[in-house]
């Protein structure tokens, strides 16, 4: 067993252009491998962390796959992922609208989506 140690930063990046390393159905997999890796550490070190600093990284983790979820029109995994988020970061009014339109059928929030880049 390696000893492990507690980095303050995001241990991923994603690329989001058209050269593209991380092919955007990769990103789901990579972040639930950081949650993993994230979730075991926090647990072996759990004296030696800043509380609020772990909940805000789970909270962030499970926001993106929640979001991956919406997006890809899994709301019952979406409507858990944000739930999971919340548990860390309460009242994070982003997350709680996102949770709210997973209730909604897939459609709708692909329409938000398409007026929302319509906007842009």
């Amino acid at each position: 067993e390696w000893p492990l140690a507690y980095v303050d930063a995001p241990l991923t990046t994603f690329r989001k252009s058209p050269g593209q390393l991380t092919r955007p159905d990769q990103i789901e997999r990579i972040i639930k491998n950081a949650l993993r890796v994230v979730q075991r550490a926090s647990i072996r070190m759990a004296a030696d962390l800043d509380p609020k600093v772990v909940n805000f990284r789970f909270s962030r983790m499970y926001f993106s796959l929640g979001v991956i979820a919406l997006r890809s029109g899994r709301c019952t995994d979406a409507r858990n992922y944000l739930k999971q988020s919340l548990q860390h970061r309460p009242w994070c009014l982003m997350t709680l609208a996102l949770r709210s339109l997973a209730f909604l059928p897939p459609q709708v929030f692909a329409g938000i989506m398409r007026a929302r880049a319509a906007f842009k």
